[in-house]
């Protein structure tokens, strides 16, 4: 009687396959976690951008004077209401008209916690910026003029 060499296999068996339906399974719910986790991290940055934006333009209005030096509040940004801002003015007691202003941006996630970006700078007060400060003279003029005579003249 002749052996007959091993027949290649025909197909897997079922074992096999559960197997890799389960590896495959779990892979899918360990991916949606991860995508889940990157959503969360796109949106927290998203927020922090737009945070920084509105602080930095509210700054500039303070810088530039269109924004009292005066302490504020949670009013609602026109452009974006869902978000709000306070500041904080303080003068500094050591130099005439120089301002530390600290503006907080505030917004209130969906899990109803608050996301806020602060933002500080010192400035002088942009009402008094290019006033020049004169000392008060008294007696004559501060300036006197010599005559000269050209050279080589008589």
């Amino acid at each position: 009687m002749r052996l007959r060499p091993n027949a290649p296999r025909q197909g897997m068996s079922l074992l096999e396959v559960i197997l890799a339906t389960t590896i495959f399974l779990m892979s899918l719910v360990g991916l949606g976690q991860l995508m889940s986790i990157c959503t969360d991290l796109a949106v927290e940055t998203e927020m922090t951008n737009r945070a920084t934006q509105l602080c930095q333009s509210k700054m500039n209005e303070f810088v530039t004077g269109i924004q009292a030096l005066t302490a504020q509040s949670e009013v609602p940004f026109d452009e974006d209401p869902a978000w709000s801002w306070s500041a904080e003015c303080q003068a500094d007691s050591t130099v005439t008209n120089l301002w530390t202003v600290t503006v907080h941006v505030t917004r209130k996630k969906m899990d109803g916690t608050m996301f806020e970006s602060v933002l500080n700078q010192m400035m002088i007060d942009p009402t008094t910026k290019g006033a020049v400060e004169t000392p008060s003279t008294s007696g004559s003029s501060s300036g006197s003029t010599m005559g000269t005579t050209p050279a080589g003249g008589n």
